[in-house]
């Protein structure tokens, strides 16, 4: 990332806290003012609602534009039927998406705006469909071949994203792309395991680190939820009876993939790694619970109790104590209890705090809730489909002969 562009991300965190610390009343606007000539943000913005349909403007606008040069191109003689050609012209145009996103954020100056968003998108998955259709069509490659390239291709192209512009969901991506391309490395599961153990703390570590920029660190927090996940589902006491990291390795319909079922569903597993599976199960919430409340880290604490409430309902319908279903709404009715304890506990304290721990929302984004709107607005958008008025002939008389007939009915 240009360090202009992460100056200007961090200036503009320090003047929304300002707003909504105005907002509440803890400043004044001579002081907000203050705060804003001091952090100076040269980026051109707007708010999440226009954010989000200038990306799906952008979106349908390049959808457009794309049918056009197809039809184009295919006037002048170009055979689309050709493998070769389909998959270079679907790279070349993701290339030059990707190409004019550097000229958005760097001439235009454009942030958090929404085209350069839609942009880094459908540059992404232009260039790597069309590397993977030229691979499926023109090589004839077999899935689990075109599922390792795609995935690494995936996770490489998402991180180099990441890196230039730290363009929201791209984190995600990313650390769910590495987690695919090693479900079919040898001995998959101990390595989804390993990458997942040592990665967890790094990523947590950086997504708070003051020295990263903010939009970064946003990237570092979607990577941390997604390692921890992948974790949490590697270690489940399903997962481990069921095979799925072995199943997986053989994903390639063949015989030896039935082979393998085969032989799965006639050797039961161990006891001691379903004791193990069990063991961490238990282990793994409360180290989230443990270091969310000691470090003051939220998404550790979210995934803490969601890590909680499947390993209580996974472990009461092991031991089938009720139904699955019955346990989900018990353990979301918990949850919720918890959440008004909590809101109840900090009321009562001076300061709304406790050992570092707040419920007030001074410096969150008020724009958040507007996020939520965007749908409804979106729905109205599209007009309910009009009924057609029946026509009929009605005679309005007329008048014939003479020099004042008329055409008239």
């Amino acid at each position: 990332m240009r360090p202009e562009i992460a100056a200007a991300d961090r200036n503009f965190v320090v003047r929304r806290a300002a707003c909504a610390w105005r907002r509440a009343g803890e400043i004044d606007a001579a002081t907000e003012a203050v705060i804003a000539a001091r952090y100076a943000d040269d980026r051109v913005r707007t708010s999440k609602i226009f954010r989000v349909l200038f990306f799906v403007f952008t979106w349908f606008g390049f959808s457009t534009a794309y049918g056009f040069g197809l039809a184009f191109l295919s006037a002048f003689g170009v055979n689309w039927d050709d493998t070769v050609i389909f998959a270079g012209v679907n790279m070349l145009a993701g290339a030059a998406m990707l190409f004019a996103v550097e000229v958005l954020t760097g001439t235009m100056r454009l942030r958090r705006f929404g085209i350069e968003e839609a942009c880094v998108w459908i540059g992404w998955s232009y260039l790597l469909g069309g590397g993977l259709w030229g691979m499926v069509e023109g090589f004839d490659a077999g899935f689990r071949v075109v599922l390792i390239c795609g995935a690494w291709a995936a996770a490489g192209l998402a991180t180099l994203i990441v890196w230039r512009w730290a363009t929201p969901g791209m984190g995600a991506v990313a650390a769910l792309a590495l987690f695919c391309a090693l479900s079919q490395a040898p001995a998959n599961h101990l390595v989804w395991l390993l990458a997942a153990g040592l990665l967890a703390w790094p990523l947590g570590a950086l997504s708070v680190a003051p020295h990263v920029s903010p939009e970064h660190r946003k990237r570092f927090a979607e990577a941390f939820v997604v390692v921890v996940a992948m974790f949490y589902f590697a270690v489940h006491v399903a997962v481990v009876e069921e095979r799925l990291f072995t199943l997986a390795g053989s994903i390639d319909d063949e015989p030896f993939g039935h082979a393998v079922r085969a032989a799965l569903e006639a050797m039961p597993v161990g006891a001691l790694a379903v004791g193990l599976s069990l063991a961490a199960m238990v282990a793994v919430p409360v180290a989230l619970l443990w270091v969310g409340i000691r470090r003051r880290f939220r998404p550790a604490l979210a995934l803490g109790l969601l890590a909680a409430l499947a390993t209580a309902v996974s472990f009461a319908d092991r031991l089938d104590l009720f139904p699955v279903w019955l346990g989900l709404i018990a353990g979301g009715a918990v949850l919720f209890g918890l959440a008004i304890l909590a809101r109840r506990f900090f009321a009562g304290r001076p300061g709304s705090e406790w050992n570092g721990l707040t419920t007030l929302a001074l410096a969150e984004d008020r724009e958040s809730a507007g996020t939520l709107e965007v749908a409804a607005v979106l729905a109205t958008l599209s007009p309910a489909a009009r009924q057609p008025e029946p026509v009929g002939f009605e005679g309005g008389g007329g008048d014939f002969g003479g020099g004042g007939a008329s055409a008239k009915f």
